[in-house]
Formats: structure tokens, sequence, C-alpha cells
């Protein structure tokens, strides 16, 4: 039975792998996304004539990239569908899998004649192909031994097999990287051609070119990288002998070996004693950390210097992040030589930087990002390890995800000023996703080193069924998998909403004049939701957060937008810039202003529901709301004097009109909150003063909303409502008082079951977080 949840969970995470692979070749094979219309014709008759071309050395990398793009996507297909033991109908799927592999290459190449940027040739689709092919060979020969090799991985507990399947995963990794780009040979003369290039090199250190910093670098990040191995080792046999350098030493000479017949590569005798050197640094650091004395009793001053310390270190390294990405340091803070660089910036879409130049080279610079970056989330993992509250615990990943997102942008935002580095948002993602991994592996590691072994646990479940863990995990990797579905029928179901002629003009504006606003808009939603599953002690603690909370959210939100819904939407709502600031930035300024009311009452009433005493929740809830209005009114209304907002409210935003806003934000989200929470209940209580509820709010929402908007408007030689402006389905014709207020209802009614729809996951996710927790 155990085995049978291990492969069922398995299999779904397989599933999510496969969608999200097929989305990466796709979207990969399509960069940079410069779309050029061609006629149906056209394009066929120039598929027919695409040429076969003549790869020489050079162009290998390319072919067998291409080779290696559909092997693991053909795996992942022959895991998710064959069979044990059902040899016939297994290979009638392999034919079916390798024609639709086929298929999906063909499919791309005809599509990339629309993208003039990339090169559509024969070879990509025998690369393909045979890529597909040999995915299907290897689950053939492996893929029952590999399956069980990752459904074990749930099962790692103790020191021992946590450091063997790190050893075995990062060794993986590290020989596939220093074997890139795979542009194999064989030839006697090109072997002699690349020794007279001067990449074999047999005198230690003579291959180094460069100043001393940049000499530096490379024997340092050669030495830091063969680190985890020597440690992983010493940490396995728990002896620092002959056999373990005579390990390093053996895996260093062989990897240069195989590097000799990879033409790209330079083989150095000089990673083999930079290997010997980590080996000995490594031992020489684990020894004195050995060899430390125990923690003093867990007082409140150890904690204070524990903090301190932790604190230093990551200072400290984000310091050696900033130096890294920064050298030369031959700044140049010309304002136009700044903006020009800006505007190549923004006109970037996700990965097109790795699109330019080899393989090798858009591997190396990815793994640079993640690597560099994820020491940072093992020191906010560490951290987190010596916090004993979990307050406390919960405030460090909140700050820790700020200092991280901030350190990011601030690698690429300076980077602006210095000429021959590429400014990407790609990479501050990448950096970001590096912090995050080197967190959540480290948090998943820790937490199994200090566990009983497998077997151990399965004797004490054996004997106490009351103990066994699996039903919570399993029930964190079901709601996984529907979060994923609930994303897709969110997005399917809000593009058909854009295609219902009654929904008001400016909603139905913004979903059909682009695509990609649906996704936006959805996840939008989701993060604004996502402060529900965290779990505060108290609803002042709640409020003390909240301002770093929404600014937080706010920065991602407006980013997220920004690169998903059409710019002139934005400025429709918070107004065009008109300062000398980057317009991104006062675009950014504006936006975490006009979204902060909205933020700060949604968060509010998420977390108002878990509150156990209503009424001093609800006086501190109205009393935080009035700091939140009152800056809302000197932000928007003073300060930014955004007139697409200011006219649509009443007396051109006075206090009375914010209030009455306020209070219509606080009804919406809470009545939205309640019912999530009904909805997330297993035997919901008051449905049945659900139709009640409805016809109190319903009026009192109205109410509230004419208060807040102008009644007035005198523009486009019309008069008409701000009411009239936001419900009504053309602008040449406003809606009449009755019709008025039934499309009112009619919306009110969607928005509430708007919220409510995305606010069940985050409910959900909260209670399975809970649930697992109490259970651990």
């Amino acid at each position: 039975m155990h085995s049978t949840n291990n492969e069922a969970a398995l299999h779904k995470w397989l599933l999510l792998a496969c969608v999200f692979y097929l989305a990466f070749i796709i979207y990969g094979s399509l960069v940079p996304l410069r779309y050029v219309a061609l006629p149906l014709n056209d394009a066929i008759e120039r598929f027919w004539q695409i040429p076969y071309l003549q790869l020489g050395i050079r162009s290998r990398a390319d072919w067998v990239a291409n080779i290696l793009l559909f092997v693991p996507f053909a795996f992942l297909l022959c895991a998710l569908s064959f069979r044990p033991g059902a040899t016939a109908v297994n290979l009638l799927l392999a034919g079916v899998i390798w024609l639709f592999c086929a298929a999906l290459a063909v499919s791309i190449e005809f599509t990339q004649l629309y993208f003039p940027q990339r090169t559509v040739s024969i070879n990509d689709i025998i690369a393909e192909a045979t890529g597909a092919m040999l995915g299907i060979i290897l689950y053939c020969f492996r893929g029952r031994q590999l399956k069980q090799f990752l459904a074990s991985l749930a099962l790692i507990r103790g020191q021992a097999s946590v450091v063997t399947y790190l050893l075995i995963g990062y060794v993986a990794i590290f020989v596939l990287y220093n074997l890139l780009p795979l542009d194999l040979t064989l030839s006697p003369v090109e072997l002699y051609k690349k020794w007279r290039e001067g990449r074999i090199i047999l005198l230690p250190f003579s291959g180094y070119r460069g100043s001393a910093a940049e000499i530096g670098y490379a024997v340092l990040s050669d030495i830091l990288l063969w680190c985890p191995i020597a440690v992983l080792l010493y940490l396995q046999q728990q002896q620092a002998g002959i056999r373990l350098y005579s390990k390093v030493l053996l895996l260093a000479l062989l990897l240069e070996f195989c590097q000799l017949f990879v033409y790209s590569r330079v083989t150095d005798i000089s990673d083999v004693l930079c290997a010997l050197i980590a080996t000995w640094l490594s031992i020489t650091l684990l020894r004195l950390w050995q060899q430390m004395p125990a923690s003093e009793t867990d007082t409140t001053t150890v904690q204070l210097k524990h903090g301190l310390l932790w604190s230093l270190a990551i200072l400290a390294y984000s310091l050696f992040v900033l130096i890294l990405f920064w050298y030369p340091f031959n700044f140049n803070f010309d304002w136009a030589f700044i903006n020009q660089r800006l505007q190549v910036a923004q006109g970037k879409v996700l990965l097109e930087s790795l699109y330019f130049g080899t393989e090798y080279r858009a591997i190396t610079a990815l793994l640079q990002k993640l690597l560099v970056f994820s020491p940072l989330g093992v020191l906010l993992a560490l951290f987190q390890r010596k916090l004993s509250l979990r307050w406390q615990q919960q405030t460090l990943q909140i700050v820790g995800s700020i200092y991280v997102i901030s350190l990011a942008l601030l690698c690429e935002a300076m980077q602006l000023a210095l000429p021959g580095k590429t400014v990407d948002i790609t990479d501050a993602i990448l950096q970001i996703c590096g912090a995050a991994a080197g967190f959540g592996f480290t948090v998943f590691f820790i937490n199994r080193l200090h566990r009983p072994e497998a077997a151990e646990v399965n004797s004490t479940n054996a004997a106490s069924p009351g103990l066994l863990t699996e039903p919570p995990a399993k029930a964190a990797t079901g709601l996984y998998i529907k979060l994923a579905s609930h994303l897709a029928i969110s997005m399917l179901a809000m593009f058909l909403l854009s295609r219902v002629p009654a929904i008001p003009y400016n909603v139905r504006e913004l979903l059909s004049d682009n695509l990609s606003a649906i996704p936006g808009l959805c996840l939008m939603l989701y993060l604004l939701a996502m402060p529900a599953v965290l779990s505060f002690n108290s609803y002042a603690r709640f409020i003390l957060w909240s301002p770093l909370l929404c600014l937080t959210q706010g920065l991602v939100i407006f980013w997220l937008l920004y690169t998903t819904v059409p710019t002139e939407s934005l400025h429709d709502i918070v107004g065009a810039p008109v300062t000398t600031l980057p317009r991104a930035i006062e675009l950014m300024l504006r936006f975490i202003g006009f979204f902060s009311l909205i933020q700060f009452n949604c968060m509010a009433a998420l977390q108002f529901i878990y509150s156990r005493s209503k009424i001093p929740a609800t006086i501190l809830w109205l009393g935080a709301n009035a700091a939140v209005a009152l800056f809302w009114y000197l932000a928007v209304v003073k300060m930014a004097a955004t007139d697409n907002i200011v006219e649509l409210l009443a007396d051109g935003g006075s206090l009375v009109a914010i209030t009455a806003l306020t209070a219509w934000l606080m009804l919406l989200f809470n009545v939205a909150a309640y019912l999530a929470q009904q909805c997330c209940t297993p035997v919901p209580t008051r449905w049945k003063y659900l139709p009640l509820l409805i016809l109190f709010v319903l009026p009192l929402s109205w109410w509230l909303l004419q208060n807040a908007t102008e009644s007035v408007i005198v523009k486009y030689q019309q008069a008409y409502s701000a009411l009239q402006f936001l419900l009504s389905t053309d602008r040449t014709e406003y809606a009449a008082p009755l019709q008025l207020f039934m499309r009112y209802s009619l919306a009110f009614i969607t928005l509430l079951g708007l919220l409510c729809w995305f606010f069940i996951p985050a409910i959900a996710l909260r209670r399975t977080i809970k649930f697992s927790g109490s259970g651990a």
C-alpha cells in the first residue's frame, strides 16, 4: 500500500514535469518571440524547401543540444504511459510516442518560419526525432530503475541516506556540466588542432589569462565547485585518509580525460590541483567546525548572538555577490546612457539573453545566476533553524524574501550603469529562484538528517498505525495538482468571461485586447490571496507586519501586471508618468500607492476569519484602516493627483468618499473570505444564512459605493455618473438607473464569487500546511 501511494504521487509529479517541460520546449524554441506575419501558403512552400545544413565542428554543439532537448520529454512520456509487463502494448505506445515527438519537432520548425531570428533546418527535425528515440530506448533499458530511484527520494532518512543522494545528484550535474556542450570528437586532426590552439594545458596555472582579479575568480570558482564533492565524501566515510583524496583525484583525472574529447572545452591539469586544494580546504574547515564547543543554553542572549552572526554572514556574502556582479566597477551614471539601456532591457522577453550565443554559454550563465544566489538561501535556512519560535521563523522568511528580491533587483539595476553588462529581468528571476532553491533544499534535507532511517520509520509505523505520515504528504501532493488545475480552469473561465457581451466595456477592453492579461490577472488574484497562508499569533501582530506585506506584495504584483497587461491599461488606472523618474519606476510607485488600500483590506479580511476575538480584531482593523486610508488619500489624491481615479471619487476624492470606499472594500473582502472559509469547511454550518447575507450586503454595498463615487461627471460632451462609466457595456449609451442597479448586483455577486474562488486555494493550502506541521 505504501509503495502504491508513492508511485501515485510520483506519477502526478511526472505529469506536472512533463507539462512544464513541454511548455519550456515550445517557449525556448520561439525565443526571442519576434513574430512576423506570413501567409500560410508561403509558409508551407518555404517549409518544403528548408535546407539540410552541412554542420562543422562549431555547429556540432547545436546538433547535440537538439538531441538532448527531446530525450527527457520522450522519457517522461514513456514513464507516464508504459505498463509493467505489457510488452506488446508498450511497443505500440513507444511508436505512438515517437510519432508524437516527431510531429512536435516538425510543428516547432514550421512555427519558427514566423520567427525569422530562428534557424529552420531539416537537421533540427532529425536531431529532435533522434533525441526522442534515445529517450524511449533509455526508458526501455533503465526506466523502471530510474522511477524506483525517484520514488525512493521521498523515503530518505538519516545522514547516510541524505549524503548519498546529495553526492549522486551533485556529481551527476557536475560531470554533465563539465562535458557540455558535448561537441565530441575522436579525430586526431581535431585533437591536434585543439593542442595547437592552446586548449590542452599540462603546465599548472599557465592557461589563465586576464587581470589578477579575473584569474583569482577563475581559480576560486574552480575550488568552490569541487568543495561540495569533498564535503559529501568526507561525511559519507567520516574519515579524511588517502582513500578520500584518491577518490577526488580519480574523478578529476577522469573528468579531464573526458574533456580531452570535447572539442570546445579546455583540458587543464590545473583543475586537478584545484580539486585537491578544495578537498584539503573542505576537510580542514569541517574539522574546525566539529571541534567547536556545543552551543550554550538557548537563552535570549544566545539567540541574539546567533542572529547577529548569521546576519553578518548573510551581509558578507551579499557584499561578495555585489562585487562579483559589478566588477570591474566602471560605472557610467549618465542618464541618457542608463535610459537607453533601460529601454533595451524592457524590450526583452524571458530567456532572450540566453538565446544569443552558444548553448554552453547559456547554461553557464543560467547556472551562475542560480548557484551564486543559492548560498543566500542556505544561510537563511540555517539561520531559521537557530530560531525556536514560529513567529520568529515566519518573520525571518518574510524579511529574507524581501532582502533577496531587493538584492537581485539591485544587482540588475546597477548593471544599467555598467557598460558591457547584460541587463535582463530574467537574471533577477533566476537569482531569486536560486536563493529559493537553496532555502528549500536545505530545509528539506535538514529535516531528514535528524529523522530515523527509513527502515526504522517503517517498523515504527507498522507497530503504530496512528503515527503514519503518508496521508498529510499525499494530501499536500494532491493539493499541488489541484492548484495547477485550478489555475487552468480560472484562465479558461476568464477567457470565456471576456467574450460575454454583457460585461462592462472597460473589463472587456482589458481582457480582449491582450491574451497575456488573462494569466496575469489570474496570477495577481492568487498573489492577492496568498497572505492567507501565513499564520500570526494574534491579529495585532498581523497589523504590525501588514505594511511590509503590502509593500512586498505590491512590488511583485506590479511587475507581474507590467509584463502581462498593456501599459495603457495601467495608465488608465493610475495615470501616465509625469516626473523625470524612469517611467517604470514612477508607474510602480503610483501603483503601490493606489493598490495599498485594496491589499490591506484583502489581507485583513483573510486574517479576520481566523481571529478568535472578533471584537478586538474589528477595532484593530478599523483603526489600521483609518491610517491606510489616510495614506491612500495623501498618496493618490494629493501627491499623485491621478485624474483617472480622482474624477470617479465623490467631491474630487474627499475624506468622506474615501471612508465610504474603504468601508465598501471591507465589506466586499470580508464576505468573500467568509464564503471561502465555508467552502473549505468539511461540514458547512451557515449556508442557510447565505440568502439573507446577500440581501443585506447588496443594498449596503450599493449605498456605500454611491457615496464613494461621483454622481455627475461631465466629459466628452456627455453627463454620466461614475458607476455608469464603470458598469455600462457601451460608452455611447450608458445604463439607466434601474438597469444600473441590476448590473451592479450581478457584478457584485460575480466579484464575490471570483474572490471566493481565488481565496479557496490559499485557505486550503494553509490548512494543509498546518495539518502537515502538526502531523510531523
